[in-house]
């Protein structure tokens, strides 16, 4: 087992700004592993793995880049993150209004079913 400290930064191909909070995952045989980190502020992240063969970057609103060949990584890998120009086409937002200020804040049939038998008096 070796274990390789992969850093680096991951931009915005577009514009060369660095890109905050991207999800940067260990792979196993084209799998997810759940070891993950974030990339910060300055678009700088690093991962220390054992035993891997490729890393899955990812953040909303860009493609996902798939590396699957873990022997590229030594030890630096930049990456650049293009726009995904298929984000969801619409978002629907929908609100409702209700009568009892109880009812508005904390919802549910069970809060609303304890104030009409009076548990909370």
């Amino acid at each position: 087992m070796t274990l390789i400290n992969v850093a680096g930064t991951v931009f915005d191909w577009h514009t060369g700004s660095p890109l905050e909070g991207v999800t940067i995952e260990k792979l196993n045989n084209g799998k997810g592993t759940g070891q993950i980190v974030l990339s910060s502020v300055n678009g700088l992240y690093n991962i220390p793995i054992i035993d891997f063969n490729g890393l899955r970057f990812s953040h909303v609103g860009y493609k996902t880049q798939t590396f699957l060949d873990g022997a590229m990584f030594d030890g630096t890998a930049n990456v650049a993150m293009v726009r995904d120009v298929q984000v969801l086409p619409d978002v629907v937002v929908s609100a409702s209004r209700s009568s009892s200020l109880l009812w508005c804040l904390l919802g549910g049939l069970g809060v609303y079913y304890a104030y009409k038998k009076n548990w909370f008096r």
